[in-house]
């Protein structure tokens, strides 16, 4: 009875047809419908975080829905086609069982969750949210949307953890976006000195709950409202990294949902070599539904950070070394030429150097290995991250913010190369849509991933119907 009542409300258009005012021209055989753009929005986040080698370029704001649909005898029909469309794609899923589980669009509980996402330019609208409560519905889900279950249609899938990652990696328009924000549980297990966590969580209420009950913490994010998912599966800096190397170091064993709905362990005996992928190889492999991670204890830790103005950069800049010179005459450019083109009270910049030691390597060595190529960093490098926010930022200001970032990057690029002190590593986390960060893992890490995918994956369903964020079967780097 539940699952015929929002069928029913679905079948109105006026519940959902607001969503996509009509902006094209009726003479046009194709309609285009708008959504809610980060017009409205106080901050359009343009972040283009980067490693130190690697081309930047802001994250494009998306502004329209384009139904991939043939215009009717009139837009009436071709709206409420579009809208049948919708309700054939969702019910895959309340077929499936998951009726409940579901957020429609145009309901408050869906409005209130996009708006949960850490970018204005990663709010995009899916068709409806899908949130599993356990690692058993996600497989029924992701069987459902994989074909292998029922009524599953020809579209796209994203896949969110905390919502912090670049704007259509953990969020599509086009599609079904499966929501992990309820798997968000944390525990600590005294006897294994374990803390399992779930791939929703934050960061803050994980160290909260740890400390709370075991007097223990991990080795995870240095912002509390970023996700556990994304962070370890893309290495992790961490507060402890001079420690433990990246976060992702510190994961003993993944409880992982695989392309064909099965639930497997990865770990030093089981699924070893899956184990090792998912140490920095992102989303190409399963849905890690549980991070048993080595808990350690909760002591005081000394931690130092200058933030500084750009008027009093060159003193901080002449402290290091030579290299970190070049950055700071970068942003002199970089300032007042966003200052001229969009103004200077409508955007922020940040640059941020870090270190980033050639040890690393090693540590992920002793700890079971990872893909992250770090042993081919000959010596200690330098982290270099950037970003602009863009208060009610428009499409023309986000690509002139863009180009701007791709020169400067360049430049950069150059400098490096120059002085022969590049890096090849591109940190995924920090990375840019137009950056290959699994490629600059190297050749034999590369071709690792693939083979691992091909076994645990060998239909390419993360590679195909899972297209945002880094992708193995976009890597350009050339395999051994």
């Amino acid at each position: 009875m539940q699952r015929s009542t929002q069928l029913s409300r679905l079948i109105k258009s006026s519940d959902l047809l607001p969503m996509f005012p009509k902006v094209s021209d009726p003479r046009r055989k194709e309609a285009v419908y708008g959504i809610r753009t980060l017009l409205d929005r106080q901050w359009a986040a343009v972040s283009p975080r980067k490693p130190l080698r690697g081309t930047t370029s802001c994250l494009k704001m998306v502004e329209r829905y384009k139904s991939h649909q043939k215009r009717s005898a009139n837009a009436d029909f071709y709206r409420l086609a579009t809208v049948q469309q919708y309700i054939l794609l969702c019910d895959a899923l309340i077929s499936a069982g998951l009726g409940n589980r579901i957020l429609l669009a145009a309901t408050d509980a869906y409005e209130s969750r996009i708006q949960s996402w850490w970018s204005a330019n990663g709010r995009l609208r899916p068709w409806c949210l899908v949130q599993p409560h356990t690692a058993q519905e996600l497989s029924v889900a992701v069987m459902a949307l994989s074909d292998s279950g029922r009524g599953a249609g020809d579209w796209h899938i994203a896949v969110r953890g905390g919502g912090h990652s670049l704007p259509g990696a953990n969020n599509i328009a086009n599609g079904v976006t499966i929501d992990l924000g309820m798997m968000n549980h944390s525990h600590y297990d005294h006897d294994r000195q374990l803390a399992r966590v779930g791939p929703g969580a934050a960061w803050k209420d994980v160290y909260y709950n740890l400390l709370r009950h075991g007097n223990v913490t991990v080795s995870g994010g240095r912002d509390g409202g970023v996700g556990v998912g994304g962070l370890l599966l893309g290495g992790g800096m961490s507060y402890y990294s001079g420690r433990s190397g990246l976060g992702c170091n510190e994961v003993v064993n993944f409880e992982v949902v695989l392309a064909n709905g099965s639930i497997v362990d990865a770990n030093s005996n089981e699924n070893p070599a899956l184990w090792k992928a998912l140490k920095g190889g992102g989303l190409n492999f399963g849905i890690v539904t549980n991070f048993d991670i080595r808990a350690i204890p909760a002591v005081d830790l000394a931690y130092g950070q200058s933030i500084i103005t750009s008027n009093h950069s060159d003193e901080i800049v002449d402290a290091v070394v030579e290299f970190t010179n070049h950055p700071e005459e970068l942003a002199d450019d970089l300032v007042p030429s966003l200052s001229a083109m969009i103004g200077a009270e409508n955007f922020t910049s940040h640059m941020v150097l870090q270190p980033f030691p050639s040890y690393y390597a090693s540590i992920g060595e002793r700890k079971g290995g990872n893909v992250l190529g770090l042993e081919r960093i000959s010596s200690n490098a330098v982290l270099w991250v950037t970003y602009i926010g863009i208060k009610n930022g428009d499409d023309a200001s986000v690509g002139i913010a863009q180009a701007e970032l791709s020169a400067m990057t360049s430049k950069l690029e150059g400098f490096a190369i120059g002085e022969e002190t590049g890096v090849e590593y591109v940190y995924l986390n920090y990375a840019d849509a137009g950056q290959d960060p699994l490629g600059s893992y190297g050749p034999e890490n590369v071709a690792f991933m693939k083979d691992v995918a091909r076994q645990y994956d060998p239909d390419g369903f993360w590679q195909q119907r899972v297209p945002g964020g880094f992708k193995l079967s976009r890597v350009t780097a050339q395999e051994p």
